[in-house]
């Protein structure tokens, strides 16, 4: 069988990209932003494929500037279910590697417990002033709540957040970095965030080893918590040295554990993603990520219906731990070109919003 022209589209954003999915003009759309799932459902000829990705929405916490029992109050009093309801999918939870991978690990409770954090708090010395406010020796408990604008679903949660802070007595600066990555490399660098919102696939190529090292290990080049442990960075080196499976994961049990008793991050959802697909494409399945989006097995078909798609996305690998997006230094999509072609009746199209994996599958900045 011979698999038809692929035509490679961009859109300036998500609700021009739905609008050509219920117009017919593209046959596979990454990404449907939440509040045109609806629309694009309702249309003929086209569906909506929501999938738990690979990727982790999580939150760094600046060590250099918040106290561990400030860091553990934030982390008790998020509500990770109510994240995932704003973000209309996903699963909220502390784990930082996806439910379907031998590497989950969380038997917390995902409700947030705003008594237990203020409880925290003031046994800390962050008591309530008359205004309401946590002060300590005359000093207001204020965050600098920082994310950015290249993963959308980072931008639906930072106001709940902020806002289940304030409730707390926290003064919260909301701050919503533009599309030049160059003002978040900033503030990163100059390290003026209490809270960092982060979107990043922690299984790229199916292991954790990376990922925990490169973010929480005491020398780590993307350890923007600032954390430094060297009983972490011990069980990293056990970890590193294993070679079976079932010891390595028991050692990521181990070092996982002994990251989140630090409190450097808060994970909080492994998101859903939504694609369309024309009636053609019924059959194509999203894999839990933003590449391997061209396949070998793209071919055009007929059937109906909306699917949530059941993916194990951590055995899709590569075998190149390098193989995700920006795991380098931050997880901002670029984009390129257009692709400048156009579909006749054997060919079909394949598009993406500003944020589009195609375009980064295509594309890949490392």
């Amino acid at each position: 069988m011979e698999r038809p022209l692929i035509a490679l589209q961009k859109f300036p954003d998500g609700d021009a990209l739905g609008d050509a999915a219920i117009n017919g003009d593209c046959d596979v759309g990454f990404h449907l932003p939440i509040g045109k799932l609806p629309e694009v459902r309702d249309a003929d000829g086209v569906r909506v494929k929501s999938f738990e990705v690979g990727y982790h929405y999580m939150m760094f916490h600046n060590t250099e500037s918040l106290d561990i029992d400030v860091r553990k109050a934030i982390d008790t009093a998020i509500d990770r279910t109510v994240l995932s309801q704003a973000l209309s999918g996903g699963t909220g939870t502390r784990s930082l590697f996806p439910d379907y991978s031998p590497y989950y690990s969380d038997e917390s409770d995902p409700h947030g417990h705003s008594d237990d954090a203020a409880a925290i708090l003031d046994a800390a010395g962050w008591t309530l002033n008359a205004n309401g406010q946590r002060e300590k020796d005359g000093e207001i408990l204020t965050i600098n709540l920082v994310a950015y604008p290249h993963r959308p679903g980072l931008g639906i949660m930072q106001p709940v957040i902020a806002e289940t802070l304030e409730d707390l007595g926290m003064e919260v600066n909301v701050i919503m970095t533009g599309m030049d990555w160059d003002e978040t490399a900033t503030i990163m660098s100059e390290r003026t965030f209490d809270l960092l919102m982060w979107a990043q696939h922690t299984l790229p190529a199916g292991d954790p080893l990376w990922f925990l090292s490169a973010f929480f290990r005491s020398d780590g080049g993307n350890n923007h918590a600032g954390l430094v442990s060297p009983e972490v960075d011990a069980k990293l080196d056990l970890l590193s040295n294993a070679e079976d499976h079932e010891a390595r994961v028991a050692l990521t049990s181990d070092a996982q554990a002994e990251i989140l008793s630090n409190v450097p991050v808060s994970n909080l959802v492994t998101p859903y993603w939504h694609v369309s697909v024309s009636d053609r494409m019924a059959d194509y399945e999203p894999w839990g990520s933003d590449y391997y989006v061209i396949r070998a097995d793209l071919f055009t078909t007929e059937t109906a219906t909306d699917e949530v798609v059941e993916e194990d996305p951590v055995t899709e690998t590569n075998g190149d731990e390098d193989s995700h997006d920006h795991e380098d230094s931050h997880d901002h999509d670029h984009s390129h070109d257009d692709e400048d072609s156009s579909a006749s009746a054997s060919s079909f199209k394949l598009s993406g919003s500003f944020m589009s994996i195609l375009l980064v599958a295509t594309n890949r900045i490392v």
